[in-house]
């Protein structure tokens, strides 16, 4: 059994986001483009359980269960949630994704890369996140990069909670020399089930203030998970679809391959991290939470 889910400073966190591109969308680079300051607090973490997936299930091709669908639609999406065709920006603007507007609802599980517009990159850039007492959780130090458009498209991280973090308005707030902004994003428990992509790091340990959103992977990756939205003590089950591929072939649909049993924790949650094989086969999978009226978590998994 692996150590809980951990909340880290930022920097560290953001080194899944690198995309150091002149003139584009910017994420934080270890020792290059940010430093950052320890979370003063963090939430009591769950416990997750473990399910090794070398060897099993992503090649298991059980009997499907009569009341579950044999097949789910692939659909993955690409590109920065920053380049959304609103700006340019002017001005200094914090910008919740995917939904940007000033005042935003988070239901718990949930991961959101957050985007700051309109930078002035000659000047320093200082991000901090506030918790619902107040209190500073996470801070961020952005140095000026020296060219004017260096943040031309905006300046990415990532704010995630899980079940049982405190409810109540989250403040995150943008400052620079001579302008501010701020946004304001209201965290509630999940009302249904909801199971998200959480990052694992570099150490197998979960990063919850990494921008974790579903996407492609390589085999051998271990993959992480955060549910929700479920009766407290309740064993539910998490089903796997999948499809090989040869690398050039397009996914439309993903077969149903198995089910993993988890169980929620007293907050109605929990965290779930499965392991992959490369001698696993490459190729479109999805996980999805029994009750999750059809929304699932959808994974690429190349050999390289």
């Amino acid at each position: 059994m692996s150590s809980p889910p951990r909340r880290r400073s930022m920097l560290p966190v953001l080194a899944l986001l690198v995309a150091v591109v002149t003139g584009g969308c910017q994420t934080g680079s270890p020792g290059a483009t940010a430093t950052s300051s320890e979370s003063t607090t963090a939430a009591e973490a769950t416990t997750p359980v473990e399910v090794d997936l070398v060897g099993g299930v992503l090649g298991a091709h059980d009997e499907k269960p009569v009341d579950l669908a044999s097949q789910l639609e692939y659909f993955q999406g690409g590109g920065s949630p920053c380049e959304d065709g609103t700006g340019p920006w002017n001005e200094l603007v914090v910008r919740p994704y995917p939904v940007a507007r000033e005042h935003e609802r988070l239901e718990t599980p949930d991961s959101w890369p957050i985007c700051v517009m309109g930078i002035d990159s000659t000047q320093d850039l200082s991000i901090e996140i506030q918790d619902p007492d107040g209190q500073v959780i996470d801070r961020l130090e952005v140095p000026a990069a020296g060219e004017p458009d260096h943040y031309s498209l905006g300046y990415i991280f990532g704010f995630s909670r899980l079940a049982g973090d405190p409810l109540g308005d989250y403040v995150i707030r943008a400052v620079q020399p001579q302008a501010s902004s701020q946004a304001t994003i209201e965290v509630v428990a999940a009302k249904d089930p909801i199971l998200v992509p959480l990052h694992v790091d570099e150490s197998g340990e979960f990063d919850l203030s990494a921008d974790a959103q579903s996407g492609s992977n390589r085999l051998g990756d271990t993959l992480g998970f955060a549910f929700g939205g479920l009766p407290p003590n309740t064993q539910t089950q998490i089903h796997v679809y999948g499809r090989p591929t040869d690398g050039t072939s397009v996914v439309t649909a993903i077969d149903y391959r198995t089910s993993i049993m988890v169980t929620s924790d007293a907050d109605g949650g929990g965290t779930l991290k499965v392991t992959t094989s490369v001698e696993d086969e490459e190729g479109f999978y999805g996980f999805a939470l029994e009750g999750a009226g059809g929304r699932y978590v959808p994974i690429n998994l190349a050999r390289e």
